[in-house]
Formats: structure tokens, sequence, C-alpha cells
């Protein structure tokens, strides 16, 4: 499969959330809160626009590319 370039519409970032979802990446660790330790969030609980600052750049990961094209396939 071809490496594909998405543009970051809101469907593309809600489709990039799917592909996270179904490779286990379902939290993050939040380092921007003066803590000792980063908080765990979950990336289904996020805004849309927050959700696109943070994760956008896993669309350049292979294997979540793969997975989205995937995904689109079989909308």
């Amino acid at each position: 499969m071809e490496f594909k370039k998405y543009r970051a519409t809101r469907k593309n970032v809600e489709l990039l959330r799917k592909a996270l979802n179904e490779l286990g990446q379902t939290s993050y660790e939040d380092y921007s809160l003066d803590l000792p330790y980063p908080t765990k969030h979950n990336i289904n609980s996020m805004l849309p626009e927050h959700f696109q600052r943070e994760f956008w750049s896993e669309m350049y990961n292979n294997e979540v590319n793969y997975k989205m094209q995937e995904l689109e396939k079989e909308l």
C-alpha cells in the first residue's frame, strides 16, 4: 500500500482517531500541567481541535497511515 497524504479536515481527524483506537493507542500522557507526574487522558474525550494539534503528526507513521486508508475504504 502506498503512503497517502491527508488534509487536516474534520473527517480525516476522526479517521485518525478511529485508526489510533483500532491500533490500541487510546490514551496519552499530558505533560503540560505542572505536576510531578504526567496525567493520562483518553483520546476519545478530546475535542477535535485539541486532538488534531496533539496527534496529527501520528498520521505520518506508516502503520497509522495504512490503517487510515483501510478504514477509508470501508466507508
